[in-house]
């Protein structure tokens, strides 16, 4: 993974599910796409510790 986060080796081993919520109203695209790469790299991190 880019982040580090994950390490390589574990790549065919682990299986990430995630689940986002984007409102429906919600226009900016490359905003949506910046909050969701973040919650998503913390979930990761926090679920490695």
């Amino acid at each position: 993974m880019e982040y580090g986060i994950l390490p390589k080796e574990l790549a065919d081993d682990i299986v990430l599910i995630v689940n986002v919520f984007v409102h429906p109203s919600a226009s900016a695209r490359k905003r949506i796409f910046i909050n969701n790469l973040k919650t998503t790299r913390n979930a990761i991190r926090k679920a490695m510790e």
